[in-house]
């Protein structure tokens, strides 16, 4: 009986050490596994190889909004040289020009007028077609804002982006639109389109 408890009790002993063995050897695993997902210390790649090849991106010197509050609509389109495009071209004493700017309506109502940005009021002057004008400085944009009434600003004068400058008004020009603001835009006395600031 004592040979029998004995011989239990070293069994008992191996199966222990057995055990014990498995866990740690699964430790072991555990950690090692661990270990390769561990991040290396060798410095990552960089996404440009040169300071040079980065790409540059250019943004423009401020920021433009609309010239207007209410939900007006683009009554023409600027005239860039496609001939398809009917509402650039604009039909006067049965002769047709080119649009030089773009006119905006909201159902013939008058509608307050702001400067699309900062600037400095250049001139406020009457047109013989146009009506009455604006023309603002805005860095290196010199905008029109035609067909208006009840001006507020004078030449020379700085303005700014939520300041009421007109109203929209009629023209002899565009008499079928009704009220509306036409506006054009030079850079460098080039006309360009006026969404391409509008649109920033």
């Amino acid at each position: 009986m004592v040979e029998v408890n004995h011989m239990y009790a070293y069994t008992k002993k191996i199966k222990w050490k057995q055990k014990v063995v498995i866990v740690l050897s699964l430790c072991v695993l555990g950690l090692g596994g661990y270990a390769l997902t561990l991040p290396t210390s060798e410095p990552s790649a960089p996404v440009f190889q040169s300071q040079s090849k980065l790409p540059i991106i250019q943004l423009p010197s401020q920021s433009f909004q609309l010239p207007f509050r209410v939900q007006a609509q683009q009554q023409s389109a600027f005239f860039d040289g496609n001939q398809q495009e009917l509402s650039s071209v604009v039909e006067f004493e049965g002769v047709y020009r080119a649009n030089q700017g773009i006119d905006y309506g909201y159902e013939n109502q008058e509608f307050d007028i702001y400067p699309i940005s900062k600037g400095k009021v250049l001139k406020v002057y009457e047109d013989e077609l146009l009506g009455s004008c604006i023309t603002i400085q805005h860095d290196e944009y010199e905008v029109t804002y035609a067909s208006l009434s009840n001006i507020k600003v004078k030449s020379g004068q700085q303005v700014v982006t939520n300041q009421k400058i007109a109203q929209a008004g009629k023209n002899t020009y565009r008499k079928d639109l009704g009220n509306h603001l036409y506006i054009v835009v030079e850079k460098d006395s080039v006309l360009i389109n006026p969404l391409q600031l509008l649109s920033k």
